[in-house]
């Protein structure tokens, strides 16, 4: 198997096997209380806990329809590249785009909701949910395939990656800044519930941008090995990543523990 025959099998492979991943998990990873599961150990604040996160998964209605979506694209792009209908450089492009806007789509949905429901206490501003430094950086990540426009094989698959990671980043800064989400029965735990899900989904959404460059540039962009910026883009991309998930890491620590007392 020489290299081009390998890019294709690895690039239509892996498309195929997180579109089935995802299929697999989309009841877990639609359930909201898979973001709370260290807080509902405690018995002291898991029924008031749990009664809210029901009444958040029936305000939004989102369910599993983003995952299944945004996998079903995954599936179909899979497909065309194991078949060559598209390159694998195209059929990755397309894939994450396709992700991309189903999500922010459906989170769209859910700030158009927020606003026709929520009362909020305060004034909400997108840096008070994650630094303004990772935003910074994930438009940085953002740009870097566009070092690639010279070479035509990979202009039309750099601007759809490039695209589709600041229509995400965009998706997480305006997440990040709507209304809270609040029905009115329980308001203290409403507001961690929404302080903790809109934090979850921005940092996945950033995540999601930071990751897709390097991975592009790395596997996907083989033709542009001997670019003389290739090197610099590549380490810049994974250094960028690495300094958003070290810190999504500490984060994700300190949100589990829980910030009401019960009361």
């Amino acid at each position: 198997m020489n290299a081009d025959q390998f890019s294709y099998w690895f690039i239509a492979l892996t498309l195929t096997l997180i579109a089935v991943i995802y299929m697999l998990a989309s009841r877990r990873l639609s359930d909201l209380r898979c973001t709370f599961w260290y807080e509902l150990r405690n018995p002291a604040i898991a029924e008031r806990l749990r009664a809210v996160l029901d009444r958040r998964e029936e305000l939004e209605g989102l369910g599993r329809k983003p995952i299944l979506l945004a996998s079903a694209c995954y599936l179909v792009f899979g497909l065309l590249c194991g078949f060559r209908v598209l390159s694998p450089e195209l059929a990755y492009a397309l894939a994450c785009a396709s992700s991309a806007f189903v999500l922010a789509w459906f989170f769209a949905g859910v700030r158009n909701r927020s606003q026709r429901r929520a009362a909020s206490l305060a004034p909400r501003r997108a840096v008070q949910v994650i630094p303004p430094l990772a935003y910074a950086g994930g438009l940085t990540a953002s740009i870097l395939p566009l070092f690639f426009l010279t070479n035509t094989a990979l202009r039309v698959p750099a601007i759809i990656v490039s695209l589709a990671c600041l229509v995400i980043v965009a998706a997480a800064w305006y997440t990040a800044g709507m209304a809270a989400v609040l029905v009115g029965d329980d308001i203290d735990y409403e507001l961690y519930v929404d302080e903790r899900i809109r934090r979850s989904r921005v940092s996945a959404m950033l995540t999601f941008a930071y990751a897709v460059v390097p991975v592009f540039i790395a596997v996907v962009t083989r033709d542009a090995v001997s670019m003389p910026v290739y090197d610099y883009v590549f380490w810049l991309s994974m250094v960028l990543m690495f300094a958003f998930l070290v810190w999504y890491g500490v984060d994700f620590r300190r949100g589990r523990v829980p910030r009401t007392n019960g009361a």
